[in-house]
């Protein structure tokens, strides 16, 4: 098992990137300046499941009935490990813009995907405006692109694999888009991939819980805080690292 363990980190740490960087990026960057969103959601969504595919990891999804493919929802997830990304881009098809710390503009090729529409930073600065600066932002990306919104409502991957509090800022993109929500929990992907741990974890389940939507008419006049615990316990009830 260690030897399956140290192939699937070398490939995921070495050979994916080379893929990711010097192939995957280009295509999507001029999939996007085409203005080709549809190509690059079902390319998107492919380099997802090559994640797997290509370290021979198998993964469960339940609940892949819920997803509507013509529909755009504000997809909230916990997270746990850099592995959280490509589970659910492999399952969703349509264009997907995640919400990111600023910091990842400084990564080479991929701050030019984010730049192109497939990131939205958050500012460092006081609250209020890194909102106003989301949601003008998301608004710009929903007249063009038109994708499926991203969040991780902890703020940053868990360090011990328990949840964190979720924060309430996505409950204004809600609200702001009258954007469906689309609950997701990721299962056995920090055992899999923590953050604190060079080599990946092959005999960690891997499992993707989609939750039914909830839909804007029934959460737009719940308190904000509220909602998002709701949507936290929601996530938690089903979890495990």
């Amino acid at each position: 098992m260690k030897a399956k363990a140290l192939f699937q980190t070398l490939v995921y740490n070495i050979f994916f990137p080379l893929y990711t960087y010097l192939i995957g990026a280009p295509i999507v960057i001029i999939a996007i300046l085409l203005k080709n969103y549809k190509f690059v959601g079902w390319f998107n969504h492919n380099w997802g499941k090559a994640a797997f595919a290509c370290i021979f990891q198998k993964f469960e999804v339940v609940g892949e009935q819920y997803i509507n493919p013509q529909k755009r929802y504000l997809i909230v997830s916990n997270h746990g490990s850099s592995y959280d990304i490509p589970a659910i881009l492999s399952i969703i098809e349509s264009p997907i813009s995640w919400v990111i710390k600023d910091a990842l503009l400084k990564m080479p090729v991929m701050n030019i995907l984010f730049l192109l529409g497939m990131g939205i930073p958050i500012p460092r600065s006081n609250a209020r405006e890194s909102q106003k600066r989301i949601l003008k932002h998301i608004e710009v990306l929903r007249q063009s692109m038109d994708p499926n919104i991203v969040i991780f409502p902890e703020g940053t991957r868990s360090i011990t694999g328990e949840l964190n509090p979720f924060k309430r800022g996505f409950t204004k993109i809600m609200k702001n888009y009258q954007m469906d929500i689309l609950p997701i929990t990721l299962c056995g992907f920090y055992k899999f991939a923590p953050r604190n741990r060079f080599l990946l974890n092959p005999t960690s389940k891997l499992k993707i819980i989609v939750h039914p939507p909830i839909s804007y008419e029934q959460a737009k006049n719940i308190d904000e805080k509220l909602l998002a615990k709701q949507i936290q316990q929601q996530i938690k009830s089903v979890y495990y690292p």
